[in-house]
């Protein structure tokens, strides 16, 4: 178990090699790391206490010689030795803007969303085991769109793949399959939403023998004679029209109220089909490898359901799928891709991203990776209670801090101070006073509290306990 945020050996363990190409400058990264991890929602004037680290850390953003990737290659290190200890980890792909439309002079930032508005592009593979726990960073990209020249249909079907923004799946694959190859014991399997249901990427995908589980998006032909050829079935009726291969019962999370259980009724099909590559006429100026691929697809779908938006997953997948229970698991694999969005919502509203102000793009993006890893950070002790509930929380909270933890929520919720010898507090104990200072009011059907009360509880604490410790000085 790695130490925890507000510990300031966590961030030396993550940081543990880092090379800037000056022992000056691999200090100041830790020291920047540590000041963050106490106060995630603070700007730099904030969390640095002295006007020497100040300017200090101003001109560590400034230096040519830190870039993003030096900053985030020790963590991926790190994510690697715990990919290590799984038998299987998920390789999750997602992209997220970061809006920026109030830094005016702000240089190198580009277009995000249909409203025009400033900001960058990021797309991050984050590491999970098959469980959901978060493992850590693997890859991440920023970028600032440039107006799209490709926004005629008939161009951007001619266009090569390598030259849109839609390659990012393909790109972060192929650093997956590189940065993956040394985990011998361990099968890794990428995970994408719709965007990612695209031929290249399987074609990628079948050429490096790299695993993968997709969400459908386009209703293609498949099992064609040929690819020019205009026969063939739409995939999604041939799926319906297969027989189901089995029903059962499987316990979720309800939508009504995530902490709360329901359970649903599935119906499972799943059929080999052949996918053709594009057979449009501009297509023929693409140079596809593969003709036709090989993939199983599956439909799980639920039945007899009272819920507004019950559950319908077509995934298409590379993995081998002989028996009910095979599918269920790549179901399952697919549920944990919420796991990326509620990183990126952790990096953008709990620690605070967009509000940084730099005058150049670049310093945005190496100030980006340091919250990104803090992130990661909050977003792995959400799980810490379901994991150890019962362990001493010494690697979580130091004594001192958990009776801070404790006095916040009795007067929170005006409890009188109990006389005699206190409650030695567990994991599970300090986690839900965590989640009561996030708005979890715990009532006894309340269930457990979910990651976003957690890490917004933490986030509090940590402010709560820099407020003091900046009065004390």
């Amino acid at each position: 178990m790695t130490k925890l945020v507000g510990k300031e050996d966590w961030v030396k363990a993550e940081f543990l090699g880092i090379s800037l190409g000056d022992k000056r400058l691999n200090k100041r990264a830790v020291t920047i790391a540590s000041s963050l991890s106490k106060n995630p929602k603070g700007t730099i004037p904030e969390v640095c206490k002295k006007w020497a680290d100040i300017k200090g850390a101003y001109c560590f953003f400034s230096n040519k010689k830190v870039t993003q990737k030096k900053i985030l290659a020790p963590h991926v290190i790190s994510t690697l030795g715990r990919a290590r200890l799984e038998k299987v980890v998920l390789a999750i792909q997602d992209t997220s803007s970061l809006n920026f439309n109030n830094l005016l002079k702000t240089e190198n930032l580009g277009e995000i969303g249909d409203s025009r508005a400033r900001g960058l592009i990021c797309h991050s593979s984050y590491l999970v085991n098959d469980e959901g726990d978060p493992l850590g960073l693997l890859d991440q990209e920023f970028w600032a769109r440039k107006t799209s020249e490709f926004k005629d249909p008939e161009k951007r079907t001619e266009t090569d793949i390598k030259k849109k923004e839609s390659y990012k799946w393909q790109k972060s694959l192929q650093k997956t399959h590189k940065l993956t190859e040394s985990l011998d014991q361990t099968h890794v399997i990428s995970i994408a939403d719709r965007e990612a249901d695209i031929f290249t990427f399987y074609e990628e995908a079948k050429l490096m023998e790299e695993s993968f589980i997709i969400r459908l998006k386009h209703n293609r032909r498949v099992d064609k004679k040929s690819r020019a050829s205009n026969d063939g079935d739409r995939l999604f009726a041939s799926l319906e029209n297969s027989k189901p291969i089995d029903t059962v019962e499987l316990e979720i999370n309800d939508r009504s109220a995530p902490n709360r259980k329901r359970t649903a009724k599935l119906e499972l099909r799943a059929k080999e089909m052949e996918f053709n590559a594009p057979r449009a006429k501009s297509m023929t100026k693409h140079n596809f490898r593969l003709e036709k691929i090989s993939l199983t697809v599956i439909s799980v779908r639920e039945i007899k359901s009272e819920d507004k938006a019950p559950i319908h997953w077509v995934l298409v997948t590379n993995v081998e799928i002989n028996s009910p229970e095979q599918i269920l698991y790549c179901a399952k694999c697919y549920s944990h891709r919420w796991a990326i969005e509620v990183f990126h919502r952790i990096l953008k509203t709990g620690c605070r991203v967009e509000s940084i102000r730099f005058d150049d793009a670049d310093k945005i993006k190496t100030y980006a990776t340091f919250a990104s890893i803090l992130a990661w950070h909050i977003h792995w002790l959400t799980y810490l209670a379901r994991k150890f509930p019962e362990n001493e929380p010494t690697q979580l909270l130091d004594e001192e801090d958990q009776e801070l933890l404790r006095t916040a929520v009795e007067k929170q919720e005006k409890k009188p101070k109990k006389r005699g010898r206190k409650k030695k507090l567990k994991v599970k104990d300090c986690i839900l006073y965590i989640a009561k200072l996030g708005g979890f009011i715990g009532r006894k059907n309340d269930g457990f509290p979910g990651p976003e009360v957690i890490w917004r509880g933490l986030v509090r604490f940590l402010e709560m306990k820099h407020f003091l410790q900046t009065l004390q000085q």
